[in-house]
């Protein structure tokens, strides 16, 4: 008995493959609206030297060994100088800058973020205030 319930099995699953009784997709089998967006963009870093500066279009462009590299400023891009806020209108040729961007969906790199001059030491201490004497601090 055993025997034919496993032949009788075998037999049914070959005519289902072979007769395309698979379902048909259905549309609600159609890709969910995650899979169809595409991935957000992944930043990546880059540094170098300006090699030119387009106040109009706004972009920078830095020197590269094999090709320069254009990066687009927009309104979201975070300029920086010496710590401080800055802007475009900040930067020369021939500064080093450093940042973050991301390939928009044009295929431009488009800055995050935007460092004017070197890059800050971490180590670096600020200058502490003039020292008070111990005179002045009895008093």
């Amino acid at each position: 008995m055993l025997k034919k319930t496993c032949v009788l099995l075998v037999a049914l699953l070959s005519l289902q493959s072979g007769m395309g009784w698979a379902a048909a997709p259905k549309e609600s089998d159609a890709p969910t609206a995650i899979a169809a967006t595409p991935a957000k963009a992944r930043a990546f870093p880059f540094r170098g030297k300006i090699a030119a500066v387009d106040q109009e279009a706004k972009t920078i462009t830095l020197r590269g060994k094999e090709k320069n590299r254009v990066f687009q400023i927009t309104d979201k891009t975070k300029i920086m100088k010496g710590g401080k806020p800055s802007s475009l209108a900040e930067a020369r040729v021939g500064d080093e800058v450093g940042g973050q961007a991301q390939v928009a969906a044009e295929g431009k790199n488009e800055a995050l973020s935007l460092r004017l001059g070197a890059k800050p030491d971490p180590n670096a201490k600020e200058e502490p205030s003039s020292p008070q004497s111990s005179s002045e601090l009895t008093n």
